[in-house]
């Protein structure tokens, strides 16, 4: 059997009757096409000395080796040409990171033609560009580094060599593979557990999959390991977190939850209900919290036997009226759960987190929320398996984050901005976790700023920044500024456009079918006439 035909049985079993599915699906992609994501800050540390941030249209590295600074990816001097009523869309970064070994640095952008990049950390060198078929939201590195991954807005999780493979001739770019898909559903975030033997996967259908990676990635991932279902709205970030040879996984999603996850099987194990926003609009330079979490068990989540129906189908299955309804990225009010009536729309003021980082102990987590300057901090109890939030806290000069990582000694990373579309300007800030005795707020610790390491000069951090300097003026002026991504927010459509749409789908397939009776027809009476 061909390595084609081996990937495609690695996506869902969903894949039944999917032809039509995937009709619907490329319906949805072309509708996402005429939104323009927020470009978002991306941060990655190198394992022993270096930092790269890619923000808007730019990649930025500092090597304290040679104590140089580098620009891998510039912004292009002048724009592709779009046809004209098409709404232009600027091939943003979408992720940055260094393998483990700090071998490679692997960048994600939303241009096809240059999906993938991978370059040499030793002499910074572009190793290859790879180009894939659909728009890239999340990057990775296999554990041992030699492979990457990428999830793209098809629902696909493509997987290629870190090398350009031998034998492949000049000039001609690798073919990425189908590692595994989900069905008919915007990929959101990839995370590795440690050692690599699983590989989480969100999307925007509100799920969450464990899949075991293969010892050949490039043949496909088919077992999977677990669906964690319980978000009642797009998933958007998660992150494994483990503590001696005990390993958890947290998500975070639309529906303003945090929640914390067996990925053996699946099962709810807490939900941590964030702070709602106060307004659309809210920035939190606020320092006031707005009110203590209520916390969730996983006895009203849990979705028992429906893991089964989700995992086959991909997405309900609600005939040609719901598949049309999916395509167009609609949904119809039901009854009884608010959760269901919302059908998997994000809440105007819900809190959604951007970005998870867990500490190297695997007794904290920090998590980034769209709209809030202040980061969040969180506590994971081993014993009673629970979330635990620790109070919202700010780090110096930094704005809009949405992008967290620990590095090996446990120094917290973030990254923010831009601040507006057009702008590759970002805002870097490094945390630590202060541990204490109860302060005067209860908690028993603290994100506190965190010291620069001696190789990075402050005159790096601003190379590696690049601002403009009138960022503080434009936030001023920008309150309302969001980085989440709106295509995840399904559309609420009323009664009477759908019941056009089923009109529409029906006129079709009652030509379609006349079509094919007269077809037949035809094909019928050419023998008779001989």
């Amino acid at each position: 059997m061909g390595r084609k035909h081996k990937n495609a049985a690695a996506r869902e079993a969903g894949g039944k009757g999917a032809g039509a599915g995937r009709d619907d699906q490329q319906q949805q992609e072309a509708q996402s096409d005429q939104f323009v994501d927020p470009p978002k800050a991306s941060i990655a540390s190198h394992p022993d000395v270096g930092v790269a941030i890619a923000c808007g249209l730019e990649l930025r590295v500092y090597d304290a080796r040679t104590q140089q600074h580098r620009s891998l990816v510039t912004k292009p001097a002048q724009p592709e040409p779009v046809q004209k009523g098409a709404r232009p869309a600027p091939p943003y970064l979408r992720g940055v990171v260094f393998d483990a070994a700090g071998r490679y640095l692997l960048a994600g952008s939303e241009d096809k033609a240059a999906g993938l990049r991978v370059w040499d950390c030793s002499s910074w060198q572009l190793i290859q560009t790879i180009k894939v078929p659909k728009k890239v939201t999340a990057i990775a590195f296999t554990s041992d580094g030699a492979h990457v991954l990428a999830a793209d807005k098809f629902g696909d999780v493509l997987v290629a060599d870190t090398q350009r493979p031998a034998g492949l001739p000049e000039g001609q770019q690798q073919e990425p593979e189908v590692l595994l898909g989900h069905y008919c559903a915007i990929l959101t975030s990839l995370a590795l557990s440690s050692g690599g033997r699983f590989l989480a996967t969100t999307d925007r259908d509100q799920r969450a999959r464990v899949s075991v990676m293969p010892a050949d990635p490039l043949a496909g991932a088919h077992e999977i390991q677990s669906f964690c279902l319980g978000h009642t709205a797009f998933v958007s970030c998660s992150t494994f977190v483990k503590q001696s040879a005990e390993e958890l996984l947290v998500t975070g999603g639309g529906d303003g939850t945090l929640r914390l996850w067996d990925p053996l099987n699946g099962e709810l194990l807490h939900t941590l209900e964030l702070p709602p926003m106060q307004q659309p609009g809210l920035i939190a330079g606020d320092t006031e919290q707005e009110g203590a979490a209520a916390e969730g068990g996983s006895s009203d989540e849990d979705m028992g036997g429906e893991a089964d129906t989700e995992a086959g189908a991909g997405a309900a299955e609600t005939g040609a009226d719901g598949a049309q309804q999916e395509a167009d990225g609609g949904q119809v009010e039901l009854e009884g759960d608010p959760a269901a009536a919302n059908g998997g729309q994000a809440d105007s003021n819900a809190a959604v987190p951007l970005a998870l980082a867990a500490s190297p102990c695997g007794t904290w987590l920090v998590a980034a929320v769209d709209g809030r300057d202040q980061l969040c901090l969180l506590r994971l109890d081993w014993d009673r398996r629970q979330l635990q939030e620790h109070g919202w806290h700010s780090l110096s000069g930094l704005h809009l984050p949405a992008c967290l990582s620990f590095d090996g000694s446990g120094r917290l990373w973030a990254a923010g901005g831009p601040v507006v579309d057009d702008s590759a300007a970002a805002f870097v800030a490094c945390g630590s976790i202060a541990p204490a005795g109860l302060d005067q707020d209860g908690q028993d610790a603290r994100l506190v700023d965190g010291v620069l390491p001696e190789w990075l000069p402050a005159a790096a951090v601003q190379q590696l920044e690049a601002k403009a300097g009138n960022e503080e003026e434009l936030l001023a002026a920008t309150q309302q500024r969001r980085l989440a991504s709106q295509i995840l927010k399904k559309r609420q459509h009323s009664l009477q456009q759908l019941k056009q749409h089923t009109r529409k789908r029906r006129a079709k397939e009652v030509a379609a079918e006349a079509r094919a009776l007269a077809k037949q027809a035809e094909q019928t009476a050419e023998p008779m006439a001989h």
